[in-house]
């Protein structure tokens, strides 16, 4: 969902900036990183440049800044600044005219709502919310469980997704045919060995039916 075809970017801006008025992060003063400044966008630029780091080196983002500058408290999500990517009701629409699709997030239990608020949910066949089951990925298990309901192979299924680690990996290694969705934080990640290499690439969600639809 999130960075895939949920456009996260204002949601993150928002995460970041109230981690920053909250912390004490070092920014550069004269070549050097110096705690105490009051500036809340360099603080935040700063925990902005460590997170795409991280999704570079194919490491959870937020939570590594973190630990990166010693915080502890994570600020909670703010699903009021999410947006769909331009166009992807009109994807959903057309893929889900040929093809049974699904969603395997994790994300919290009011992610049906969600969905349902943003005028999508009636184009999904089937959701495995990590909320739900208490399986998030990449365990294998919550695609294996996705599987087992629906009543089909991986041979049959192809996994779209924004990550790397999370989506293309585990999926990949089950037997889905895969699509990276290079998009926000997840698409800075790296490809380090052919275990995470697509069957495809796009630069936006809203590029699918050019694979699908063709």
């Amino acid at each position: 969902m999130g960075g895939t075809f949920i456009d996260e970017t204002a949601a993150w801006e928002d995460r970041i900036r109230r981690t920053a008025a909250a912390n004490d992060i070092p920014v550069p003063v004269d070549g050097t990183l110096t705690y105490g400044t009051n500036d809340v966008a360099r603080k935040a630029e700063r925990f902005r440049e460590e997170m795409q780091c991280a999704a570079a080196d194919n490491l959870p983002e937020y939570p590594t800044a973190m630990q990166k500058f010693g915080i502890r408290y994570k600020e909670p999500w703010s699903f009021e600044h999410e947006r769909l990517y331009e166009g992807t009701e009109e994807v959903l629409r057309r893929l889900h005219e040929r093809y049974r699709l699904g969603v395997i997030a994790n994300q919290p239990e009011n992610a049906r709502q969600r969905l349902l608020q943003f005028g999508v949910l009636q184009y999904f066949d089937h959701l495995t919310i990590s909320g739900e089951i208490g399986y998030s990925k990449p365990s294998p298990t919550i695609f294996r469980e996705t599987l087992r309901i629906i009543g089909t192979t991986a041979e049959k299924c192809v996994m779209a997704g924004d990550k790397l680690t999370n989506d293309i990996a585990p999926a990949k290694k089950l037997g889905f045919r895969t699509v990276w969705v290079k998009q926000e934080y997840g698409g800075m990640n790296r490809i380090t060995d052919q275990s995470m290499a697509p069957d495809f690439t796009v630069e936006s969600f809203s590029a699918l039916p050019e694979i699908f639809l063709k």
